[in-house]
Parts: C-alpha cells; sequence; structure tokens
C-alpha cells in the first residue's frame, strides 16, 4: 500500500523540447536601397572632392568672367577644365553621370558665346519672346526708328534648346534674365522700362543716331 503511494506521489518529468520555434516570416521584402546621385556620390567619395571641385571651378569660370574676354579664350577654358575632371575620374569609376555632366557644360558654353557673339556683332542687339508683352512694346518702340536689319539683330529665343541657359548667361551680364535685354554696340542699354523711358525723354534716338553714324563710318572704312 505504501509502495502504492510513493510510486503515485511521483510526477513524470517531461523531456525538455528541442525544437526552436521558427522566426516568424517577414511581412514585406525590405525596400531597395535607391542609387545614389551624382553630387552624393561625390560627396561620398574622395575621389568625389576633387570632381567637385574641378565642376565648381569650371562653372566659376565659364560664368564668371568678363563679357569682353574672346569667344576662342573661353573655349579654351573650357577645354582645360574638362580636362582635369576627365583625369580626377580616371581613379573614381563609382561615379556615374558624367557625360550628363559634360553635355550640360558644353551646352552652358554655348549659350555663353552665342550670347557674345550676337552682342558684339551687332550694331543694335535685342534677346527677346515673341508672346511677352514688355519685348513687343520694345520692339514697337524701336521700329518705330526703321532700323535696317544690318543694324537690328532681334532675337528670339523661346524655341531655342539653350532658352534657360541664355538667360543665366543674360543674368551675369546684366543683372536680371528677364526680357527683353536691349544692347548697343555691346553695352547693356536696358530692359523695356528703360527703352521706353530712354525714347519718351528723347534719349534713345539720340543714341540710335550715334549707333548709325558709327555703323556709316565702318562701310565707309
Amino acid at each position: 500500500m505504501a509502495g502504492k503511494q510513493t510510486n503515485s506521489a511521483k510526477k513524470e518529468k517531461k523531456p525538455a523540447s528541442t525544437k526552436k520555434e521558427a522566426a516568424p516570416a517577414a511581412s514585406a521584402a525590405a525596400p531597395a536601397q535607391k542609387s545614389q546621385g551624382l553630387f552624393a556620390q561625390m560627396a561620398a567619395t574622395a575621389g568625389g572632392v576633387a570632381v567637385g571641385s574641378a565642376v565648381g571651378n569650371a562653372v566659376g569660370s565659364w560664368f564668371g568672367g568678363s563679357s569682353k574676354s574672346s569667344s576662342s579664350s573661353w573655349s579654351n577654358v573650357c577645354e582645360q577644365e574638362w580636362k582635369k575632371l576627365t583625369e580626377c575620374l580616371k581613379s573614381t569609376s563609382e561615379l556615374t553621370g558624367c557625360q550628363d555632366l559634360h553635355d550640360l557644360f558644353k551646352k552652358m558654353s554655348r549659350a555663353k558665346e552665342f550670347v557674345e557673339n550676337s552682342i558684339h556683332n551687332s550694331k543694335v542687339c535685342v534677346f527677346s519672346k515673341s508672346y511677352d508683352n514688355n519685348c513687343q512694346q520694345t520692339r514697337e518702340a524701336l521700329n518705330s526708328f526703321q532700323l535696317a536689319p544690318d543694324v537690328l539683330a532681334w532675337i528670339e529665343i523661346e524655341n531655342r534648346g539653350d532658352c534657360d541657359e541664355i538667360q543665366d548667361y543674360l543674368k551675369q551680364l546684366t543683372g536680371d534674365k528677364s526680357l527683353p535685354r536691349v544692347f548697343f554696340n555691346g553695352s547693356f542699354v536696358g530692359g523695356a522700362e528703360d527703352t521706353l523711358r530712354k525714347k519718351q525723354d528723347g534719349s534713345l534716338e539720340r543714341n540710335l543716331e550715334e549707333v548709325i553714324c558709327m555703323h556709316m563710318a565702318n562701310q565707309i572704312d
């Protein structure tokens, strides 16, 4: 009797389970990491710092110089700065988008060259957008003087692929990118308000007479 009580008092111990609970499955895959942009890559690499420096020098040289510089000298600057950039890129294979950067620089340089050539090869040069009311008023004011086609160069830029770059460079030259931008003999005259005011006070006519006299003198020479 005592033996049965002893046996019943004993409790069987269950062996510890050796199985581990499986970790819950992820509800969704982690989002793919976005690739860094060009300038982010520059900031993250030692080589990128040097590239950024070359880029800064190129932009500063192209858009920070005097409008009196010759087109050929600016072309040389572009080539020199891009050469520095490409040499630096030889050791930075992780960077991408360099061709796009090069294309942008070339576009900026061409816009600068176009503006400078237009200004210096025309006695009266106006950069305009045909639909702009200020440009239309300025055109009416200048057309009242019946300027010859070889004196007045009226340049509509809204349909040009480098329209934005042209306006950016005009801002560098004149302090404002609004149109029109009017130049006489390579010098900035003003915008619509300035031109219309000069017409009212008679100074626009006097300025144009000087321009035409110089033009005729050059033809005689």
